[in-house]
């Protein structure tokens, strides 16, 4: 019988009970080729390492260089008409436009996990139209909600550094937007 060899490397397999003396060449030649294998694989995910810890440091350490805002994709997410119960889902964008028709509630949920910074638009057309209730966790400049415009558009801006048990909130009212 001949001697087989393994399917992906073509390590020669020799026959047992067969050449006893030819054992130890053959295996001495697919362990050398084992090892050269081997030694091809660590030396790139050396040099990827290298390139990767380059690029940002695994621990401590500073980023430097530009980060490019440009090409961020900005998710915005209509709400339409709306009044009553309305929650704000940060998992499902980061921009948010609505109609007040009636009074509203707003409920914030930011995006669960380890992120504790999280933050989100709101433009309000007719934000004044009815009274809105924002969640306790909300803080305004000098402790003031601001009067939303009855007819035209708000800009309301929400950032969080704790993952939404503090909300700072800030806003530009009656603003000319274009259509």
């Amino acid at each position: 019988m001949a001697h087989t060899h393994t399917s992906n490397y073509d390590f020669i397999k020799p026959e047992v009970s067969s050449d006893t003396g030819a054992w130890g060449g053959f295996l001495n030649t697919d362990l050398d080729d084992i090892d050269t294998a081997l030694d091809t694989i660590q030396t790139a995910l050396d040099a990827e390492e290298v390139v990767g810890a380059a690029a940002l440091p695994k621990a401590g350490g500073a980023m430097t260089g530009k980060i490019d805002l440009h090409s961020t994709r900005t998710t915005v997410v209509a709400l339409g008409s709306i009044n009553g119960a309305n929650t704000i889902t940060l998992a499902n964008g980061d921009v948010y436009t609505a109609t007040l028709t009636g009074a509203t509630t707003f409920t914030f949920t930011p995006v669960s996990g380890a992120l504790k910074l999280s933050s989100f638009i709101l433009q309000l057309t007719n934000g004044g139209a009815g009274a809105v209730t924002w969640p306790v966790t909300v803080k305004w400049a000098d402790g003031v909600k601001p009067s939303l415009t009855v007819s035209g558009v708000d800009l309301l801006a929400f950032l969080t550094f704790d993952a939404g048990t503090t909300w700072i909130g800030a806003a530009l009212l009656d603003l000319s937007v274009p259509a």
